[in-house]
């Protein structure tokens, strides 16, 4: 089981604390991703989040130590979302892999309108392009580009993770 209470993730961690707390209070349903030892979660005690995280041992984990204001349900976020009937009042997504495998559900949740006009949302990816991308545009100008007809760019920290190598979380608004 992977370690994700490390320095750099944890600052990220409060770097996007931080942006939704400037922009919101209380919320019906903050869509997220999360560790097993609910590690988002504590940087943000008192917001309700709906958690996806697909059937895996960390599943049964987090069961069993879920906190009371976090809804947990088992399945892959990016299909979850789309079949939901629910507008999420924002959503924190760290991918660990990069865009352009995230690109196509991404879009489709913005399309499709999951998400309250007004709404943080903050995405984590790995900046790596790999030698299958045939546009080698940089990720962070990529994803601006494509996402602004659905998004305000707000923020961007770009950091190294020892597992995953070049990471960037990218925070926006809802338009």
């Amino acid at each position: 089981m992977e370690n994700f209470d490390r320095p750099k993730k944890n600052i990220v961690r409060e770097f996007v604390a931080s942006f939704f707390g400037k922009r919101i209070k209380q919320t019906h349903q903050l869509l997220t991703l999360e560790t097993s030892d609910w590690l988002f979660h504590k940087e943000m005690p008192n917001q309700k989040l709906k958690v996806y995280q697909l059937p895996t041992k960390d599943f049964e984990k987090m069961e069993q130590s879920k906190p009371k204001n976090i809804k947990l349900e088992k399945g892959d976020i990016n299909k979850k979302v789309l079949e939901s009937k629910v507008k999420y009042d924002g959503a924190y997504i760290d991918y660990c892999n990069n865009y352009q495998t995230n690109r196509t559900p991404i879009i489709n949740m913005l399309k499709n309108k999951k998400f309250r006009s007004g709404s943080p949302i903050g995405f984590t990816f790995s900046t790596r392009l790999g030698r299958q991308v045939k546009n080698r545009i940089p990720t962070r100008t990529r994803v601006k580009s494509e996402l602004r007809p659905y998004l305000t760019h707000m923020s961007d920290l770009p950091y190294k993770d020892i597992s995953h190598g070049p990471m960037v979380t990218m925070l926006f608004e809802v338009k």
